[in-house]
């Protein structure tokens, strides 16, 4: 798999949406799960991920009193192994594979996500 980064990821999803909008051409899903599949975006990025960057991708709080983001659904496939995420409870995620995460989304996230603190 490639590597591939939050701002190429945003840029491609970008594209597809101006497609649809712009061109009214028909979403290819296919075509974009297809691509998709062939990159993955390395634990450094997930690490690097500031507050402002990560609501631009769709994580959203937990709780306003909380610095859990959690993570939007579409990037469940993305999710490398070793990042540490927590569960709405507080509790660390134990896992090796994004498979092995739940997959339910609750309007349009799921139901863990990464500790971020606020840029000063």
């Amino acid at each position: 798999m490639e590597k591939m980064s939050f701002e190429l990821l945003s840029s491609f999803l970008l594209s597809q949406i101006t497609n649809l909008v712009l061109f009214e051409q028909e979403p290819r899903l296919e075509y974009i799960f297809d691509q998709l599949d062939e990159y993955q975006i390395p634990l450094e990025h997930w690490q690097a991920l500031t507050i402002p960057q990560a609501k631009c991708l769709g994580f959203r709080k937990w709780d306003v009193n909380s610095n859990l983001m959690l993570i939007p659904g579409y990037l469940y496939s993305f999710i490398p192994a070793g990042l540490a995420l927590y569960s709405i409870s507080g509790e660390e995620t134990e896992y090796l594979d994004y498979t092995e995460l739940d997959s339910d989304c609750r309007f349009g996230c799921l139901a863990y996500g990464i500790h971020m603190e606020e840029q000063k």
